[in-house]
This record gives structure tokens, sequence and C-alpha cells, in this order.
């Protein structure tokens, strides 16, 4: 039956045709089996008629009508069958084209994954539940030495360096226990000519996937990268030493010129320039003291404000605490707030002079001696407030005109952080200082 519909029509023409008769009901079929028969047989008993006797009779067409059923019961159960039959084939061979063309297209697929894992930067292992290799690609002879047939069958651990093979079985039990889960491990691995690797294994459980039935592994060689990162790391900490040492030098050095200024204010007995000296040791103490700060933290870039501040403070109190003036200071400094080193310094100046101004000046006569400071940030500011319940300004004050060394280094270190400074002399004085994040 195939091959005759196949010699009787071209593959086109009888697709064009079965897909029409296939559209139609069989009592459709039937039908126009019927009246074709019943118009053949009327033709054919007409012509007999003229023929044979030379006339037409009505009888002809019920003649006719009973030729053109016997010849139809004959013909419509065949007609059935072969339109059937040959819708059949036409849409087996449907299936087929496509099936065929489906396999095609995934044979192209599987070239380009094949192609793509063998030459792949990394290695692709598949291993079972019980760790044994069950596929290697190809890239394992260029990375490690190993041909792909040498591991599989293999059990994966035994080329895991025995100090890391406790952590791999631990994440591998784990990892194989929960489908379609991922992990990721660095471990020594075993090469083929006997050196230990460091790689980078990051794994997906397939176990359950009916095609793969294991966990994928890719495996990058990453003994370079850590060499280069270990090599980094002993730069680092070797330049950290180096900074330690720095800052701990420079801070011993501001301390020994602070202390030539003391034993040089001890053999002067004029009060006037003891003071004086005093002013520069404050000075030399503030920024020797960010030194100091810096040797005890492992970031050299920043500083936290709040613990600089109250050694500040020490310093400075123990500096007047033969002037006879008790002051109560109070600290209110956002403890996350932590300035650069260069701008810590002008902080450390500028409380410096404030407070030193304070000792000197705010209070000529005993009483309830108070400070506040504060640091906060706001928006994308820094706000530096110093206010006393002392004296205040005298009358007429001006800072643009005062001769005092230190409010003009007050007014310098605000302009160098590039901010601005407000004063007040109602009921104290007070110093408010903007400078931007």
């Amino acid at each position: 039956m195939k091959t005759f519909i196949e010699n009787f029509l071209p593959k086109h023409t009888l697709l064009k045709y079965v897909n029409i008769l296939f559209k139609l009901k069989k009592w459709q079929l039937v039908a126009g089996i019927v009246l074709a028969a019943e118009f053949f047989t009327f033709i054919m008993n007409s012509l007999q008629s003229f023929i044979w006797w030379n006339f037409w009779s009505l009888d002809l067409i019920l003649i006719g009508t009973i030729d053109a059923l016997f010849i139809a019961g004959i013909l419509a159960p065949l007609v059935i069958a072969l339109v059937t039959q040959t819708a059949r084939y036409a849409e087996f061979r449907r299936i087929t084209e496509e099936k065929t063309k489906e396999q095609a297209e995934i044979s192209e697929e599987e070239k380009k994954f094949k192609h793509y894992i063998e030459n792949s930067i990394d290695t692709v292992t598949v291993v079972d539940a019980n760790g044994y290799i069950i596929y290697e690609s190809p890239s394992v002879k260029r990375i490690f030495g190993y041909d792909p047939q040498d591991l599989v069958g293999r059990s994966a651990f035994e080329f895991i360096h025995p100090d890391d093979l406790k952590f791999a079985l631990d994440i591998f039990s784990k990892a194989v226990n929960k489908p379609f889960s991922t992990n990721e491990l660095e471990v020594r691995f075993l090469k083929k000519n006997g050196e230990w690797a460091y790689i980078h294994i990051s794994g997906k459980n397939m176990i359950t996937d009916p095609v793969i039935k294991g966990i994928i592994l890719n495996v990058s060689d990453t003994t370079e990268r850590r060499a280069i990162e270990d090599q980094l790391k002993k730069s680092i900490a070797e330049k950290d030493t180096l900074m330690k040492e720095i800052h701990h030098r420079v801070k011993n050095n501001f301390m020994t010129v602070s202390s030539l200024l003391s034993i040089q204010a001890e053999m002067l007995n004029d009060t006037k320039v003891n003071g004086v000296f005093l002013e520069c040791q404050n000075r030399i103490n503030s920024m020797a003291l960010i030194h100091e700060k810096l040797y005890q933290s492992d970031n050299f870039s920043e500083i936290e404000i709040h613990s600089y501040v109250q050694r500040l403070i020490s310093f400075i109190q123990s500096s007047y605490i033969g002037n006879g003036t008790l002051i109560n200071i109070n600290l209110h400094i956002d403890n996350s707030i932590k300035l650069e080193t260069g701008r810590a310094i002008s902080v450390g100046l500028i409380l410096n002079e404030l407070l030193s101004n304070i000792y000197k000046y705010a209070f000529p006569k005993s009483c309830d001696a108070e400070v506040h400071i504060s640091i906060f940030k706001k928006n994308n500011f820094y706000n530096l407030t110093v206010k006393d319940n002392g004296a205040g300004f005298p009358e007429g004050f001006d800072i643009s005109t005062s001769r005092s060394l230190g409010l003009k280094l007050v007014q310098m270190m605000t302009l160098q952080m590039h901010g601005s400074l407000e004063m007040s002399g109602k009921n104290g004085a007070e110093f408010k200082i903007e400078f931007p994040v």
C-alpha cells in the first residue's frame, strides 16, 4: 500500500488531496461515492439505451440508482480504507520527518557542547553518589596530566590532599542528599607529575536527573592565583609592619620634641614664655596622638574619632592641672565616625586650641565649669561644636582681627577642611564648625 501510494501521487500532491479527504466525514465520503456512481451509471445506461434501442426512458434513473448503490456498496469501504490508510501514512511520514529533523538538531547541539567541553579552560567531571568518577572531560590531560580513562571508575577523593580530605568529605556528604544543590570549595589536588595544585570546585547535584545521574563538578586550577594572593598578602603584611614602624617613630619624634620643649621651659622663669612652650607642647601632642592611634590600628587611612578626642582631652587636662580650674567636659560623639588622617589632625588642633583658651580665659573665677563637645554627621556634613558656660567673649571681640595664634589656627584648619565657622558669645562661648564629608 505504501509503495502504491508513493508511486500513484507525488509527495506534495498526495498530501494536498489527503488533507482534503481527511477532513471529510465518512457519511460525506459515502454520499459522494453514491452521487458519483449515480451520475456514472445514468450516463452509461443512457448511452446504452440510445445505442441499442434508440430511445431514453425514466426507468433508466431507477436502474442507474440500483446500479449506483451496488457500486457504492462495493467501492465505499475500499475508498474509506484507502483514504484512512493514506492519511495515516501521511501523518506517519510527517511525524518521522519531524523526528528526523529534531534528531539532526540534537546531534548538532551535542557536537557543539562536546566541542565546548573539550576546549574548556576548566575540566568538567561527573561523580556518582559515592564519589566515583563516571565522566571526565579531555581538558584534564592539559591541566592535570591525566588521560580521562585513567580517572573514570576511581574515587575522586584519592586525589585530594590528606589535610583537605575531611573538609571535602563533609561538604560532599551534605551535598549528596540535597538534589540540585550547589556548593563551592577549594582544596589541593594531586597532579600526575606528583605536584599538588590548588583547585576551585563548583558542584551541582544532578543525581536525580535521568540523563546525568551524578554530581557535575567544574574544576579550575587556582595554583597561580593562590601564589599571587599569598605574595600580595605577604607584601601587604610587610607594608603594614613598615607603616606601623613609621607611625611609631613619628610619634616618638613628636614626643621627643615635646620633652625638649618641656626641659627648655623649666630652665626659664618667665611665666608668659612658659605658657607659649605649653601651647606648643599641646599642639605637638595632639599630632603625636594621631600617629599613636595609627600605630595601634590596622587601618592607616582613618582614625576612630571618639577615642582620639578622649585621649586628647586627658593630655590637655593634665597640662592645665596646676591652674586650679576644674572643668567637667561632656562628650557627645558618634562612635561610628572615622576621619581620614589629615582631617583628624585638623580636628585635633582645633579642639586643642579651643580647650586651651577655655582653660586660660573662660573661667576666671571658681564656678561650676562645664564644656560640651559634640561631633555628629548630618546629611553630607560633619558638625563639630564646642560650648562652655564661662565668661564668653569680651565686648567688641572679632575673631578676624584677633591676634591670638590659637584662634588663627582654628580658622586655618577650618578652611583647610573646606568648612565654615560660626561663633557665639551668649551665655558662654560657642564654636560651631561644619565641614563636608
